[in-house]
């Protein structure tokens, strides 16, 4: 089972750390506006402003894509703890072997 989701994960995985690294850069960029903000006047004040407004814009979608990913990597942990305990409840030393080995792997596959 956990190899059937590991494929998965990996890229839902590499997906959050795409849109986390996205997110920093465009946190970067905004502090950088809101700095030239105080220096600026006419034009170019609205027109620093209008890009501020845009980067809370997407910075809004982004937090949000994050908060979806990160909610469907807990639904799978939480999918792989239960298959887990349930085999190891069958009382088989090597099932319960098994199952901390693959909720090991689980979780390692999230966080690459």
């Amino acid at each position: 089972m956990i190899a059937r989701f590991a494929n998965f994960e990996s890229e839902e995985a590499r997906q959050l750390g795409e849109l986390i690294s996205r997110r920093r850069q465009l946190v970067e960029i905004q502090t950088a506006e809101k700095n030239r903000r105080s220096r600026s006047r006419g034009k170019t004040l609205a027109n620093i402003e209008a890009h501020i407004e845009y980067l809370e814009g997407r910075l809004k979608q982004l937090n949000q894509e994050i908060e979806q990913l990160t909610q469907k990597n807990q639904q799978w942990i939480n999918k792989v703890n239960f298959s887990c305990s349930f085999f190891a409840s069958t009382g088989n030393p090597a099932t319960e072997e098994d199952s901390a080995a693959q909720r090991s792997e689980g979780v390692r596959a999230l966080t690459i």
